[in-house]
């Protein structure tokens, strides 16, 4: 039941789903967007099926809508099927490993925004990475368009799988290491305090042993036996772990600043569309009235927005069947739409 919620929720919908919103709601019907949905139906009736056995109810809920309401063949009920069987030819590691790694960046490098205070739809020039090896480095370049996309840079910079960017203040961990240092504790964090922090966390990365003497005698400490506590340079926020880095340049241009207020556009269109009542792949006519600075973002990212909230006419000024007033930054927003014919 685990690895099923954990499948569920990080892998298919956070992970799966977000990532092919634009596959699934483009316009038409080709390969690329039938191959989406496929994958998608694949992966809730196989969920249907495993799940039924501790939840019957939803499952068969699920199967009804996906299954039955669309292959004839299928068993009127998700009790009466197979239960899936596994095709291990299907696996692809690479991608597994590559994708893996992605993530893991990906994780450290929301870290490292969420640090820096910069909000989640504001561009950021740089992210610099570090993985632990060469492989997986090439993996991550493979994934590239992901990373940044995901981490909404604008480039990827990678640095040496050796390379310290970061400093570090050590302490011990005290829960482990407390009974057998005793009343050393205090010599220990003084060592700590003048000692490399850099050098001891790359002993830590590679898992090796650190040896300290402490008033005449000699302990060796694992790697676990140290607490890392980075300290990213000026203008980066950064984030490490496992023996991965994520460094984000905070430092903001105004034509970032601008993209930044473009993208809360689209957010603020996309819940007045909801407050509207409008279905998701309804198309609109929409009215941005922007002052400022504001103004200035709207026009110069007009086709974006558009294009991501389903407009199609775009104007500066008018009414529409549905309106409210936001604010951006401090500039005030009209939002006017209608659902088009």
């Amino acid at each position: 039941s685990r690895a099923l919620r954990d499948f569920v929720v990080d892998d298919l919908s956070n992970w799966y789903v977000r990532r092919n919103r634009r596959r699934f709601w483009k316009g038409g019907q080709g390969s690329d967007k039938a191959s989406a949905y496929a994958t998608l139906h694949e992966a809730l009736v196989t969920v249907a099926q495993l799940i039924a056995p501790f939840a019957p109810f939803v499952s068969e809920e699920i199967w009804s809508n996906l299954a039955v309401g669309l292959d004839p063949q299928a068993p009127e009920s998700v009790h009466l099927s197979e239960w899936p069987q596994a095709d291990p030819a299907l696996i692809d590691e690479k991608l597994l490993a590559d994708m893996a790694v992605l993530q893991r960046v990906v994780e450290l490098g929301r870290s490292a925004r969420a640090e820096s205070g910069v909000k989640t739809r504001q561009p950021m020039p740089e992210l610099l990475v570090r993985v632990r090896n060469q492989a997986e480095q090439a993996g991550l370049q493979r994934l590239e368009a992901e990373l940044l996309e995901e981490l909404n840079v604008k480039k990827v910079t990678y640095l040496d799988v050796a390379a310290d960017f970061i400093d570090y203040t050590v302490r011990p961990n005290l829960p482990l290491v407390g009974k057998r240092v005793g009343r050393h504790i205090p010599e220990l964090r003084k060592w700590l305090d003048q000692a490399d922090g850099r050098e001891i966390a790359r002993t830590v990365r590679e898992g090796q042993d650190t040896t300290v003497t402490l008033a005449g005698e000699e302990f060796v400490f694992e790697p676990e036996a140290f607490l890392l506590d980075a300290r990213s340079p000026e203008g980066y926020a950064a984030a490490e772990g496992g023996g991965y880095l994520a460094a984000l340049d905070t430092r903001l241009t105004p034509e970032l600043l601008a993209e930044g207020r473009a993208r809360d556009v689209v957010r603020l269109v996309q819940n007045a569309r909801k407050n509207a009542g409008l279905e998701v792949s309804d198309r609109i006519a929409l009215v941005l009235a922007a002052e400022g600075e504001l103004a200035d973002a709207v026009s110069q990212f007009r086709d974006v927005i558009a294009g991501e909230v389903l407009a199609t006419s775009f104007s500066d000024s008018g009414d529409g069947s549905y309106s409210e007033e936001q604010e951006v930054d401090g500039f005030p927003l009209r939002i006017a739409i209608t659902r088009a014919s």
